[in-house]
């Protein structure tokens, strides 16, 4: 079953619930096209999982409702204008409030989990870095590597990298590999010839090995938290 949910004043969210108890929360954190047809399959996929999920409109400040279509340049452009002007300060605060809405629906003894994607993989990233999530996964997540921190003690993160992303540079890649493997509960993985968005099903950057690979990954991580 899906829907829309209200989360705080003006902030709404596509919810899958599956068919029984859910077994952990999921805050599904979008692209920069919105919480569109690609995001609510995924949704729906991780609450067959057994995972109540929600995916926050993060845009709504600006366009509430939006959702874009990579495959259009126009959309490309319009996604690209919302990115630079996206506060991920605002965003964070959204997100907590999605991590709330969890916990008092599921109960407070509940996991709550981060999955982000490209922005949304920042987000997850830094979600768990301050403790506001039980764990995260980042997919491809941009600028992650601005936030490392020899110090962190946040959430287990689970971080796919895409060897050929034109927004992570191998440099980048570097750092994050290098400070995963001194980082408790961390762990980062590279796949090879993957460009930016591997993982999006139906895209000319969809790599369909290196995309289940990530996602049999992802299940493994979150289901042996739940």
């Amino acid at each position: 079953m899906s829907n829309y949910v209200s989360m705080t004043a003006g902030l709404t969210a596509f919810e899958a619930l599956p068919d029984g108890a859910p077994k952990a929360g999921i805050i599904l954190i979008q692209e920069v096209f919105g919480v569109n047809a690609n995001i609510q399959a995924l949704a729906r996929q991780y609450a067959q999982a057994g995972y109540q999920v929600v995916a926050p409109d993060l845009f709504w400040r600006s366009e509430p409702g939006l959702q874009l279509d990579p495959g259009k340049a126009e959309d490309r452009s319009r996604a690209m204008q919302l990115n630079q002007a996206f506060d991920d300060e605002l965003g964070l605060t959204d997100l907590a409030a999605c991590a709330g809405y969890l916990k008092r629906t599921l109960g407070t003894q509940a996991k709550v989990f981060a999955l982000g994607y490209c922005m949304g993989g920042r987000l997850s990233f830094l979600l768990a870095q301050r403790g506001a999530v039980d764990a995260a996964v980042s997919y491809y997540g941009v600028n992650i590597d601005q936030y490392l921190s020899p110090a962190d003690q946040g959430a287990p993160r689970l971080i796919h990298l895409a060897e050929k992303d034109s927004l992570c540079s191998a440099d980048a890649q570097q750092r994050i590999l290098a400070w995963a493997a001194q980082t408790e509960g961390v762990e980062a993985y590279v796949y090879a010839d993957a460009p930016h968005a591997f993982a999006r099903e139906h895209s000319p950057a969809f790599l369909r090995e290196a995309a289940l690979l990530a996602n049999q990954r992802t299940r493994q991580f979150l289901d042996g938290l739940s």
